[in-house]
């Protein structure tokens, strides 16, 4: 497969340890600090075709194209905390096929992307699929505050809400009910299925004979950032209904898996880094 036509990055603190990738002509060069920036003799590493290829799919998955971009006018970072001092700073310039990224962060990064800022779904039949989903943010709602991906760099709350769910009918005839917290890779999932299905045209009201007692119903709200989206029916669906129910479904499950740690997308990233290069440390 092709790899980047050029990919540097690198994480660390003067007070703690620092690791700083670059590829050069093909081969990786990995070199560890563990303090003061002092930095020791290079490994050279060579990921086979496939770890690259499962980079590339990782990046995909968590968004890393859409991530905030370093603006070198005024030599700030793109995520940026500066009430910490001493703290961690990391960087990620890639160029790989049509795409490319400059991004930067001192003691913040990206948390959950494209994570709603409000959901709320519900689907009510006479006989069949029912499911409900509403969202809340983690410092006022019960249950496990999703994990910091990575020391003391704190991530937008906004960001970081968290689902309560009931969901059944459906043909593997198992209900899951509680709350949680999505993984970044699912939030992201559902944006994109949003944005596929041109669910911000959507209108106010699909209904059909309101005289008729036994059709399904349902509601929808859904806003992220500057967009909002508010629809309902009762009886008709628009274009692209079944398609995000599935993916409000596959949402709700994986913040129901138990025992899994709910990465950010800058965690997801470090994770992707690590297998990339082999397992050796690099946060």
């Amino acid at each position: 497969m092709d790899l980047p036509r050029s990919f540097e990055t690198s994480i660390g603190g003067y007070m703690g340890s620092a690791f700083w990738i670059k590829l050069v002509d093909g081969v990786l060069e990995y070199r560890q600090a563990e303090g003061g920036y002092e930095y020791a003799d290079p490994e050279y590493l060579e990921p086979s075709a496939r770890k690259w290829s499962n980079f590339q799919k990782r990046l995909d998955l968590i968004g890393v194209w859409d991530w905030k971009t370093t603006d070198e006018s005024k030599m700030r970072p793109a995520y940026e905390n500066p009430g910490v001092m001493d703290g961690t700073g990391w960087s990620l310039q890639i160029d790989w096929g049509d795409r490319r990224l400059r991004s930067s962060g001192d003691n913040n990064g990206p948390g959950f992307p494209f994570a709603p800022s409000d959901i709320s779904l519900e689907l009510v039949t006479m006989a069949g699929p029912r499911i409900e989903v509403s969202g809340f943010d983690f410092p006022d709602a019960p249950g496990p505050i999703a994990e910091d991906a990575f020391g003391d760099l704190d991530d937008d709350p906004d960001r970081c809400i968290g689902i309560e769910y009931s969901i059944s009918g459906w043909a593997d005839g198992h209900d899951l009910l509680g709350f949680g917290a999505p993984s970044s890779r699912a939030w992201y999932a559902l944006s994109r299925c949003i944005d596929e299905i041109g669910a911000w045209t959507w209108g106010a009201n699909y209904s059909v004979d309101p005289y008729v007692t036994d059709l399904p119903q349902w509601s929808l709200l859904y806003t992220r950032g500057s967009e909002h989206l508010e629809s309902w029916g009762y009886g008709a669906y628009p274009d692209g209904w079944e398609r995000l129910c599935s993916a409000v479904v596959a949402l709700a499950r994986d913040a129901a898996r138990p025992g899994r740690r709910r990465l950010t997308a800058f965690g997801e990233y470090l994770h992707a880094v690590r297998l990339l290069i082999g397992g050796r440390s690099f946060s």
